[in-house]
């Protein structure tokens, strides 16, 4: 009853999951086989169980395109050889499925422990993801140009770790080389005037309690 039960829980979380799982049989000379793939996975890649089950991934190479299914199965037999979860993204360059995702493979072991006899594998569009990481790498390629292009000396104070980036241009102001001034904050410290210092260091600590207003 315990055994019905769990298998009951899988096959709910299968059925209802919002993310692709699907399963890949696996022969013992190594080649790959669909044998199911959840209702979300059919709606990500836009086909149906009765469409792929019995399919390896070179059959649908008309589909997906030579270059994606080159990378599946290099995919698969990454997670055969390490025998151990892996995850990846990657661009489908062409075709309905065309965009970024991110998969996760698990090997699944026959009873004696010996070969990989299953993967068991989930996808996610990862798309919306992909544009903000690129809107953000412009973003910081264009502040980066006007930093350089003003001569703003810049730095970063990550709390945390007490560790601030300088950057190139601040170096420069001081007559440094980018490499001769660490990411450390007793690097601006120590060139705060000795008469300066405690005034400075009691503004600084009553905007982290207090921040508000420009120092």
């Amino acid at each position: 009853d315990a055994l019905r039960q769990s298998e009951a829980f899988l096959a709910t979380i299968y059925r209802n999951s919002e993310l692709g799982i699907f399963l890949v049989e696996v022969s013992e000379s190594g080649d790959y086989t669909y044998s199911g793939f959840n209702p979300a996975h059919e709606r990500l890649v836009g086909l149906t169980n009765s469409q792929l089950i019995g399919k390896s991934p070179r059959d649908l190479e008309p589909y997906l395109g030579q270059e994606t299914v080159d990378y599946i199965e290099a995919l698969y037999a990454d997670c055969i050889g390490k025998r151990a979860p892996i995850e990846s993204e990657f661009c489908v360059p062409r075709g309905p499925t065309q965009g970024w995702w991110l998969s996760r493979i698990t090997p699944l072991f026959a009873n004696d422990g010996g070969r990989v006899i299953r993967l068991i594998g989930s996808s996610l569009r990862i798309d919306s993801r992909k544009r903000a990481e690129e809107a953000l790498r412009q973003s910081e390629e264009r502040l980066r140009l006007a930093v350089q292009a003003s001569n703003v000396g810049l730095w970063d104070w990550e709390l945390g770790t007490n560790r601030v980036s300088y950057s190139r241009e601040w170096k420069a102001q001081l007559g440094y080389e980018e490499h001769e001034i660490p990411s450390e904050f007793d690097e601006w410290k120590q060139r705060v005037h000795p008469d300066d210092l405690p005034t400075t260091l009691a503004k600084v600590q009553s905007y982290l309690v207090e921040p508000k207003g420009a120092h």
